[in-house]
């Protein structure tokens, strides 16, 4: 038996052929109180400070006889118990399995819907998964009667990765180096905390710290390339992939002059024609021509 409470009422049945007159108490066996009439009830008080108590009692008959010690036992708690929430709450990345245990056999009544537990409520038996955000609120209540106060637990389900970008340096779209500088930009409530790229979106590099910037280098020959990047946010969760295309091309452009050089018997229009978009620098004065020099627009 349990008790949130030191006040009992105590009952007693006694029977002697000499009739039972009176009897006494104790709380440890040795100090007994002041020989009192007999009655079926008694009120008593246990001794302060939870744990489990005896109580003494003996009766005295109608010609003197004190009768042995009977005992009873009861446990006095007054102190409520404890109860953890495991997982505590927080923001996660994936789907919870929260239990709840008390720190002493008790019946835990919890609600998922942010109203204020009571004995009414759902009985804790099994873990309660929580797959979306959840306002989780819970108490126990234990065998001598003691309720600790609501608990409340949070928990932010974010399955979602960040929201990002990936531009090359300078807005430029076709390039003859291999290394170029991505500029990178993520977002998202819980952080961000992760990058990696690929050339490919099949082969990823080494996870690595967030960072606005990143020197990277094209695979492969001349042609369009794509550099794809993915972001991790504080939870675990990333990002689809971003991406980016470049042209690289490494070869230079042929340029053919019609008519060709040669001997000729009156003046000539020469067109100066590339075998791709380029501009094209000149000179007639026998000098090299640079970036400095005429750029042809017609012959």
């Amino acid at each position: 038996m349990r008790t949130n409470n030191p006040a009992l009422t105590l009952a007693f049945h006694a029977t002697d052929t000499a009739g039972v007159l009176q009897m006494q108490f104790s709380s440890d066996g040795t100090n007994w109180s002041a020989p009192e009439d007999y009655a079926a009830a008694r009120s008593w008080t246990l001794l302060t400070g939870d744990g489990l108590k005896t109580i003494y009692v003996k009766f005295k008959d109608g010609v003197g006889n004190w009768s042995n010690v009977y005992t009873t036992t009861i446990t006095l708690d007054t102190t409520a118990p404890i109860t953890t929430a495991s997982p505590a709450g927080g923001t996660y990345g994936s789907s919870q399995n929260v239990t709840l245990s008390a720190n002493e056999q008790a019946t835990i009544y919890y609600t998922t819907d942010g109203t204020t537990p009571a004995e009414s409520s759902a009985v804790y038996s099994a873990a309660i998964p929580i797959a979306a955000t959840t306002t989780l609120k819970y108490f126990a209540k234990d065998l001598a009667g003691n309720s600790e106060v609501v608990k409340t637990q949070s928990y932010t389900i974010d399955k979602v990765g960040p929201s990002g970008s990936i531009a090359i340096s300078g807005g430029i779209t076709r390039t003859n180096n291999t290394g170029i500088t991505l500029n990178l930009s993520a977002t998202d409530a819980e952080g961000v905390t992760e990058m990696k790229f690929s050339n490919d979106g099949v082969s990823w590099s080494t996870p690595e710290n967030y960072a606005t910037l990143r020197a990277w280098t094209l695979a492969g020959g001349d042609g369009l390339k794509t550099v794809y990047v993915k972001f991790k946010d504080g939870v675990g969760n990333w990002s689809n992939p971003y991406t980016v295309t470049i042209t690289l091309d490494t070869t230079a452009p042929v340029t053919t002059a019609s008519p060709a050089a040669g001997t000729y018997g009156s003046t000539q229009n020469v067109t100066l024609s590339a075998n791709e978009q380029a501009t094209i620098y000149y000179t007639t004065d026998g000098s090299n021509p640079t970036e400095t020099s005429t750029a042809y627009i017609a012959p």
